[in-house]
C-alpha cells in the first residue's frame, strides 16, 4: 500500500518546530506543509474550514483550488483515523 503522505517534525525558516506533512505521490509530490487552525464554522453544515502553510514547494495559482481540496481530503482522513483511535482532542465548542 502506498502512503499518500508522511508526517514528521519539521523546522521552519524561523527555527520553530512544527508537525509537517510531505506529499509522497500525485501532482504535488514533494510539497511539505502543515495545518493551522481547523474548525467547523457552522454547526448545521458539514463544511470544514482550515488554514495551512506551505514550507517547501510551490503551488501555481491555477492549481491552488485543487491543492486545497487535496489537503481537505487528507485532513478528513486524519480526523477520521484519530476519532477511530480516540486520539483527537476537541476544544472550544459552540459559542452561544
Amino acid at each position: 500500500m502506498n502512503k499518500k503522505f508522511e508526517t514528521y517534525n519539521y523546522f521552519d525558516k524561523s527555527g520553530t518546530e512544527v508537525i509537517a506533512l510531505e506529499l509522497l505521490e500525485g501532482p504535488f509530490s514533494g510539497t511539505i506543509f502543515s495545518f493551522g487552525k481547523v474548525e467547523f464554522p457552522d454547526p448545521d453544515e458539514p463544511i470544514l474550514s482550515f488554514e495551512y502553510t506551505i514550507h517547501e514547494g510551490h503551488i501555481h495559482d491555477d492549481d491552488k483550488e485543487v491543492f486545497r481540496n487535496c489537503l481537505g481530503d487528507i485532513l478528513v482522513e486524519i480526523l477520521e483515523e484519530s476519532i477511530k483511535d480516540k486520539t483527537t482532542v476537541f476544544k472550544g465548542g459552540i459559542d452561544e
